[in-house]
This record gives structure tokens, sequence and C-alpha cells, in this order.
């Protein structure tokens, strides 16, 4: 049973600061999300079978936490740096195979958690573009040593 997205959501979007559809059976989000709901802050989308983020997504400049954790994404959105406000981006148990260079731009980010994803390696500049990162949470993928030199 899959479910669709709520799409009057999208028409109340700028009134909307906090918006959670944990475990909703959604298969995918609507490509305007990010221009509809500009105002919110903390997104949870965790428990479903999304596969990709639209990058509209990018544009939710207020957006503080993302949850997307268990769903069954293979990336992020590339322009992910643009979310500038964004502390934490909570991402666990995908299918993720690589983060984009963009997501060093996200300078007030405290909590990177990518916890049982298909990760090869992680780039050694990535927690020194990240000045405010507390936890960097990698378990569960295949990253090579040779990768992580230099990382942590």
């Amino acid at each position: 049973n899959s479910s669709m997205f709520p799409l009057s959501l999208l028409f109340v979007g700028k009134y909307i600061s906090s918006l959670s559809l944990q475990n909703c059976a959604l298969h995918t989000l609507p490509e305007s999300l990010g221009t509809s709901l500009q105002n919110v802050k903390n997104l949870n989308v965790a428990g479903n079978s999304i596969s990709r983020l639209p990058p509209s997504l990018c544009l939710m400049s207020h957006l503080i936490e993302l949850n997307a954790a268990s769903n069954k994404l293979t990336s992020l959105p590339l322009s992910i740096g643009d979310l500038q406000n964004l502390r934490k981006l909570i991402t666990p148990n995908n299918c993720i195979v690589d983060l984009p260079s963009s997501l060093m731009k996200c300078g007030r980010l405290e909590v990177l958690d990518v916890r049982n994803n298909q990760l090869c390696s992680i780039s050694s500049e990535l927690p020194l573009k990240l000045s405010n990162l507390r936890d960097l949470l990698l378990d569960g993928n295949p990253i090579s040593e040779d990768s992580m030199e230099g990382a942590l």
C-alpha cells in the first residue's frame, strides 16, 4: 500500500514550520516541495519508501533538521549545500553511495548521521569544512580505511 503526499499541504505551506510524515508509506515527494514549504524548519519523512529527495528541497532556506532515515535514498540533492541553516541531517538506513561536495557548505551542520548506507569513502575535507560538526555517524558503511585517512 503506497500513500500519496497530501497535496493540500502545498497550498497552506507558508504557514507550516514543522512537518512530520513519518511512516506514511510514501514513495515520492512532490517536485514543488521546497518552493511550497519554504518556512519549514523541521522536516521528518523517516520510515517511508522514498528513493529521491526533490532538488527543490534545497530551497527550504529555514530548514534546521531533515530526517529522511529508513527510506530508499541512493543520493542526496546535489545542491544540499544551499541549506545554510541546516543543523541536523539524519539519513541512516538508506542506500546512499556518496555525499555531494556541496554538503561542505552547510556551515551550521552539527549532526551528520549517515549510518548504514553504502558510502565507500568520505572526503577528508568534510570534518574540516564543517567546523560546527559535533556528531559524524558513519557506522555500517563499507568505507575503506584508505579513504578515511586524514578525515578524522
